[in-house]
């Protein structure tokens, strides 16, 4: 809840990411949020997983001391590919 209210925030065509600072992290931490609106449980149960396997390649990009909630908005083959330039543009925004 903490996360979403943050004012550092960013969006692709399919996905909404918030990133919020935490001092006494020492790793970034990714969680995901995807909606009855994307589908059944076995299709929002894949998104996640196709999520968090994209995350894993593009962690290095954010803050060490970031939280950060990606929330899927639309069901998109390609969500995953979006997470890299996601992650950029709050990394950016959070250096401001």
């Amino acid at each position: 809840m903490r996360v979403t209210k943050s004012p550092i925030r960013s969006s692709t065509t399919a996905l909404v990411g918030y990133l919020l600072t935490e001092p006494e992290l020492q790793t970034p931490k990714v969680g995901f949020i995807v909606p009855r609106s994307i589908g059944g449980s076995v299709v929002r149960h894949r998104v996640t997983r196709q999520l968090r396997h994209a995350t894993r390649s593009s962690i290095s990009k954010l803050p060490k001391d970031s939280l950060v909630v990606v929330r899927a908005i639309k069901r998109e083959a390609d969500a995953g590919a979006q997470i890299p330039s996601l992650f950029a543009a709050l990394t950016k925004k959070a250096a401001k």
